[in-house]
């Protein structure tokens, strides 16, 4: 969806290309075991990918990155 990737990139222009896929991924409601074959990681570099993520995104620890993903305006 280029209207959600435009909308990621006004909020978090610092996100790196890897950073925005996961994200397009995790917007799109893939499951983790989806995302990981596809980003071809393993189940310890998704953890680190979605760790590396939340702090990209300024997340606070209450705060899940689906939520802050689907609330995107």
């Amino acid at each position: 969806d280029e209207d959600f990737s435009r909308r990621l990139r006004r909020r978090w222009p610092g996100l790196t290309r890897k950073q925005e896929r996961f994200c397009v991924l995790i917007h799109a409601g893939l499951s983790s075991r989806e995302i990981a074959s596809l980003l071809e990681l393993r189940p310890e570099g998704l953890k680190s990918q979605r760790r590396r993520l939340r702090t990209a995104l300024g997340l606070k620890s209450n705060e899940k990155i689906e939520d802050v993903l689907r609330q995107l305006q």
